[in-house]
């Protein structure tokens, strides 16, 4: 090889190394810009997700604070009258029904919105309650079970496991037509995994997906993302509908 075509070849070598590093620059630039956007997407979905739950536990104060202290009192002025007739009596009987079970329904809106099982026993039994009250309506029987009931999880991300099997209930009870629905809970030494079955009538995941995803589809997976978590679906007409969800546990957090 002569001198020009030695400096020809080292001139092409010197010219695909400058590309090459272009070409590494461009990509960790692209990788990094990506990595800003996710964080700058998920530090968004927080903080819609912290106004939202901040809002709820406003209300249920509200609720609790203000309106239930009012009906107790209705209450207690309503049973303190003397019925002088048996029409003024079955009235009586009738207001304070009235207002039972309205203090009933303004507790079981805040323990919908926030409950109270959940600060102090955890998700899983908060998950049990749940599921028992809307077990006594007869319309679906939902099983939770867990080998413990005490979850690997972070204390303040339990909330988020809670809302994700709570709007996966209310996705079933609005469109699945089913009567059996199963939660599993698994620790493992890296991470929670849990599965949500029931036996409904299913749909066609992909054209869902196509066509854009359901507002609590939408709010499911978002959480199962701030949890840095994953989730996979699987279901068909007529198959009823499978989620599994892992997500890493308190130690690899």
């Amino acid at each position: 090889m002569d001198t020009n075509e030695t400096k020809t070849y080292l001139a092409l070598l010197i010219c695909a190394g400058i590309l090459v590093l272009l070409i590494i620059v461009y990509v960790l630039s692209l990788m990094k810009h990506q990595r800003k956007n996710v964080s700058l997407y998920k530090e968004k979905v927080q903080a819609e997700i912290t106004a939202l739950e901040n809002e709820r536990r406003r209300f249920v104060s509200d609720l609790h604070d203000d309106f239930g202290p009012v009906l107790s009192s209705v209450k207690l002025h309503v049973a303190s009258l003397s019925p002088s007739s048996a029409d003024d009596e079955a009235l009586q009987k009738k207001s304070l029904h009235l207002i039972n079970d309205m203090l009933s329904q303004i507790h079981q809106i805040a323990n919908n919105l926030m409950p109270n099982a959940l600060e102090r026993k955890g998700v899983v039994i908060a998950l049990k309650q749940f599921a028992d009250d809307i077990n006594s309506t007869g319309k679906i029987k939902i099983t939770v079970s867990s080998e413990s009931n005490d979850l690997d999880v972070v204390k303040k991300d339990e909330i988020h496991i809670y809302r994700i099997i709570q709007e996966a209930i209310h996705n079933t009870l609005k469109h699945s037509k089913a009567d059996r629905m199963m939660i599993d809970f698994k620790n493992t030494t890296q991470d929670i995994r849990f599965t949500i079955d029931d036996n409904g009538i299913g749909y066609n995941y992909d054209s869902s997906s196509k066509n854009s995803l359901g507002l609590g589809l939408k709010n499911i997976i978002s959480r199962v993302e701030m949890l840095d978590g994953e989730i996979f679906i699987d279901t068909a007409v007529g198959k009823g509908t499978h989620y599994s969800i892992i997500i890493p546990n308190a130690q690899n957090q």
